[in-house]
């Protein structure tokens, strides 16, 4: 099984460099950027090692960051029981650090110290840390393969690699839609998914029709978080991509429904049919769904699926859950963000200054105590 950490720190710089070193060394890992997240990770997952910093606030963005807050997490790891209780690398150099801290803290049941910046060389990389912990406690320690084998592995992984998806048909059936011949959507509780993928399979002029999230939500009614266009959208891709993987076929995020500037579509490599096996871009015997026209996207002409300014649409999810937390009076900063969807501080940043430049919020306060909320359209700006 594939070694798994735990990163806690509050620094996404830190969080970043943590992980990528986690990464090289083939390891899976997960974030956590206060005490509050760090315990809520892990009561979900077992972990096979966890990089602690010392110096974290309780609650992201809510809390000041205090060497005390790490030590009682330490302690607080270290007391849980089985599987429950990994061991612990104290990952700091804030404040007081020095010789007593890390003898401190191997004291109170850390397995080794590395200093920050990370060194790249000599006895004390992180990376070398890392491999002597869990040589340890045996985490790391593949089982053998033993050379007869060998041959009959590798035929194995040879018919478990992946074909790059390349187009396919979506057939639609009254209950249920499938794409390349497996269940993409279906049941009472993918209507909603149903309706943006009726909408989307429309065409004019042989190409499928980009259609704008406002005019989207006109036809499938206006929905919150997981319910919004942008989550729905989301919902479906991920589906496409579980199923198409079981049947061996690599999809990307993009290769079924593309976003453009001019709005969501079908890639011109997806053949729809009627689930009698009629073509339905010629929309014989089907209820007739308004196209609309150019004018009725979210943005003007000129953007198309070859175009560089396709966009991902988790940037979308996250903006439509921000004014949805704002809606309801709810003060949020970056770091309430980056918490929620596991993404750094700087895409949380950029996503406010988005809906800042739109004029949809505004920032008040002072920059260490304020918060976002809703702009007031009647306000002269």
């Amino acid at each position: 099984m594939m070694p798994k950490a735990l990163v806690v720190d509050d620094d996404p710089h830190i969080l970043e460099s943590a992980s990528d070193i986690v990464n090289s060394l083939g390891h899976e890992c997960d974030h956590a950027n206060s005490v509050e997240s760090a315990r809520e990770c892990l009561d979900r997952n077992d972990y096979s090692y966890v990089l602690l910093d010392l110096e974290i606030p309780v609650r992201a963005g809510r809390s000041f960051p205090r060497i005390q807050n790490g030590e009682n997490l330490l302690q607080e790891i270290v007391e849980r029981t089985g599987t429950q209780r990994p061991p612990i690398i104290v990952i700091t150099a804030h404040g007081t650090d020095g010789p007593e801290l890390a003898v401190d803290v191997m004291k109170n049941g850390a397995a080794d110290y590395v200093t920050k910046p990370f060194p790249t060389c000599g006895p004390r990389t992180l990376d070398k840390s890392i491999r002597q912990v869990l040589a340890k406690s045996g985490a790391a320690v593949p089982p053998p393969i033993e050379p007869v084998a060998v041959a009959s592995t590798m035929k194995a992984t040879a018919a478990l690699v992946k074909k790059k998806f390349a187009g396919g048909e979506m057939a639609f059936y009254a209950d249920r839609i499938e794409l390349c011949g497996v269940i993409i959507c279906a049941g009472p509780r993918c209507l909603r998914q149903r309706k943006v993928l009726d909408s989307l399979r429309q065409k004019r002029d042989g190409k499928f029709v980009a259609i704008g999230s406002k005019k989207l939500e006109e036809r499938i009614g206006r929905g919150a978080g997981p319910n919004s266009v942008p989550g729905l959208i989301q919902t479906l891709r991920k589906r496409i991509i579980q199923e198409l993987a079981s049947i061996n076929l690599d999809c990307g995020r993009q290769e079924v429904i593309v976003r453009t500037k001019q709005g969501y579509q079908l890639r011109d490599w997806i053949t729809v049919q009627d689930g009698d096996g009629k073509n339905a871009s010629d929309n014989q015997g089907q209820v007739k769904i308004d196209v609309p026209n150019q004018a009725e996207t979210d943005v003007p002409n000129g953007s198309s699926l070859d175009d560089p300014n396709v966009l991902n649409d988790d940037a979308a999810v996250r903006r439509d859950w921000i004014i949805q937390q704002l809606v309801q009076d709810r003060k949020r900063r970056a770091p309430d963000i980056q918490q929620k969807f596991g993404c750094s501080l700087k895409t949380a940043k950029r996503d406010l200054k988005a809906l800042k430049d739109e004029g949809r919020i505004e920032f008040v306060g002072s920059r260490r105590t304020g918060y976002y909320r809703l702009k007031d359209s009647k306000k002269p700006r």
